[in-house]
Formats: structure tokens, sequence, C-alpha cells
């Protein structure tokens, strides 16, 4: 009943409960639901996004968890991810994972840079999350798809046959930043030095 008129007076003030009361006080079953109704008439409001998130980890419920820490863009969800071996949450949206920290500041004509975190666990783990499927979902992507080649290349070593259209980057060298275009000429001069 109390976190009841917290949930409905001031989430902070709930959020803040939530946090210092112990779990066993209360049915968290009921309080979960009530949040969830009150996240979707508020979806942007931070503080039901930190006590779902809260509550979830509390019942043991890290594949739901997860979800919030992306929405929030927490920077230990990397880490949640390993700790609870939630690959396949990861694999279920790989594009939000690569943008969690991305600047919202940044020019809007220029694609953000994929979070290295988020490559590097894709890269260590592309026995469970194969390289076809990082590239199905990264189609509308080109720069992320370009990236996630590129740190695939240097974990395998060498020009990677089966992904060649993908890593030279010509299309990309017109459309995006001075620093890719100086990457993308190196890389060809590279390639034109070494045949």
């Amino acid at each position: 009943m109390i976190l009841g008129h917290y949930l409905s007076t001031s989430p902070l003030a709930f959020l803040t409960r939530i946090r210092t009361w112990p779990i066993e006080i209360y049915n968290p079953d009921p309080i979960i639901a009530a949040v969830q109704q009150k996240w979707h008439e508020h979806p942007t409001d931070r503080n039901l996004m930190e006590a779902l998130a809260d509550l979830y980890q509390a019942t043991n419920q890290p594949h739901e968890a997860v979800k919030f820490f992306v929405r929030l863009g927490k920077p230990d969800t990397f880490e949640f991810i390993r700790r609870f071996r939630l690959f396949d949450v990861l694999r279920e949206d790989i594009v939000r994972f690569l943008e969690l920290g991305t600047g919202e500041d940044a020019d809007a004509r220029v694609e953000k840079e994929p979070n290295e975190e988020g490559l590097v666990l894709l890269i260590d783990h592309a026995h469970t999350i194969t390289p076809e499927t990082v590239l199905k979902q990264l189609a509308l992507r080109p720069y992320f798809q370009y990236r996630y080649i590129c740190a695939l290349r240097e974990r395998e070593g060498g020009f990677l046959e089966e992904y060649g259209d993908l890593q030279v980057p010509f299309p990309l060298i017109r459309s995006h930043s001075p620093k890719l275009q100086v990457h993308g000429l190196r890389f060809i001069g590279g390639i034109i030095c070494s045949v």
C-alpha cells in the first residue's frame, strides 16, 4: 500500500524505497505489474525504468532487466550481458546495442560511431552471434557493418574473402566523416601497395 502511494505520487520517492527496502517485506509481482502499467502511461520516465530494472534484478529476471538497461543507456549493460550470458537478448537487437552511448549531439549527416564495447562483445562471441546475423541486422547501417567487419578482420587476421565487398569502404568514403575518408584511402592504398 505504501509503495503504491509513492508510485502514484512520486516515482523518484518510489525508486528510493525500492532501492532501500528489502524485497522480502513486499510481494514484488503486483508491484512490477503496477510499475509496468504506470511506465506504459509515462514511457520516458527514467525513475520508472530504473525501478523496473531494479525489480527485475531483485526477482532474478535478468532478461527483463537488461531491456531497461538498454533503454536507460547504462554503461554497465555489456558487463551485465556477459555476467548473465544474455547473448540471445543482444542478438535480438544488435543495432540498438551498438548505438548505446553514442553522442546525441553529433552531426545528423554523419553516422555515429558504434559502441566499441558492443563490437568487442560481438567479435568475442561470433560463435554464438554469427557474422551473418550481425551483418543482416546492420544492413541499413553500412558504417556499423564496415566497423564490425574491420574488427572481425583484426581478430581473424587478413582479408576475409567471404565479406570482401564490405571491407572496401567505397560508398562510405563519399558520404562520411573526413576521418573515415582518410582511413578508407589508407586501406585502399594498402591494397594497391600489396598487389
